[in-house]
């Protein structure tokens, strides 16, 4: 309980608890339908025009890379998210647990000041991840536009040499805007599984702590061989405020 606050513990068994359960749920069976949906797509090209699912197939690593660095990031600033708030509720529990002592030292606003900078922390990681967001979805439009212009300009020549038809072009043209659509889907869906993988992380270095044995209490109280007396002490932690006065 000493390394692990009332607050961080509550962050573990319920946020977190939470998090990993819904990933369970609904990540992994969304991330299956989306391969499967991607993988007859692929086919149904391919039994259409095989060269425009050539060209159409060279654009996808470019895809694959921006959801793979996307993913990176945004698990990271993840990981910041989930310890900063973990680190404001433990803070803030100490404050509610402790606050008869603190409002009689009078250190109010120092620890007030010090939950702002947790709480500055925990608004510029959540920012980031915010930002992350903002970047992927318009580059995975760029990507969609990329392998479109690719398809466009390969079935318009391809036409001309009388290799392909109108139908064929146009066909793969909406075949383009559903094939980068699982990637999509696929990356957000990463994210909130990546999400769920620090929770699980942080759940289970919980779990490993070692417990503690508990000390003492056998010997039975022995008389100290001194006395101590203590006439008109005062104590405080400002000049103008005193914990102990006269005692």
């Amino acid at each position: 309980l000493e390394r692990f606050p009332t607050g961080i513990l509550y962050t573990r068994t319920l946020t977190d608890t939470q998090t990993l359960q819904s990933t369970l749920a609904e990540t992994f069976l969304v991330i299956a339908g989306e391969l499967l949906q991607l993988a007859f797509l692929i086919v149904l090209m391919f039994f259409v025009d095989v060269r425009l699912t050539v060209v159409t197939l060279i654009v996808m690593p470019l895809g694959i890379w921006a959801s793979r660095y996307f993913s990176r990031k945004i698990r990271e600033s993840f990981a910041r998210v989930r310890l900063y708030i973990a680190r404001m509720n433990g803070y803030l529990q100490e404050l509610i647990q402790s606050r008869e002592l603190t409002e009689s030292i009078g250190a109010e606003p120092t620890l007030w000041r010090h939950f702002l900078r947790i709480n500055h922390l925990y608004y510029l990681s959540y920012r980031r991840v915010v930002g992350y967001f903002a970047w992927f979805f318009p580059t995975m439009e760029t990507v969609t536009l990329v392998g479109l212009s690719a398809v466009l300009l390969a079935g318009t020549y391809l036409m001309y040499r009388g290799e392909t038809t109108v139908g064929a072009l146009v066909a793969f043209t909406l075949y383009q805007q559903l094939f980068f659509r699982p990637f999509r889907i696929i990356a957000d869906q990463v994210n909130s599984m990546q999400m769920g993988l620090v929770s699980a992380e942080r759940i289970f270095r919980l779990l490993d702590q070692q417990g503690e044995e508990p000390s003492g209490g056998k010997l039975p109280p022995t008389p100290p061989p001194y006395t101590l007396e203590v006439r008109d002490l005062h104590f405080g932690y400002t000049e103008d405020r005193w914990v102990l006065e006269g005692v």
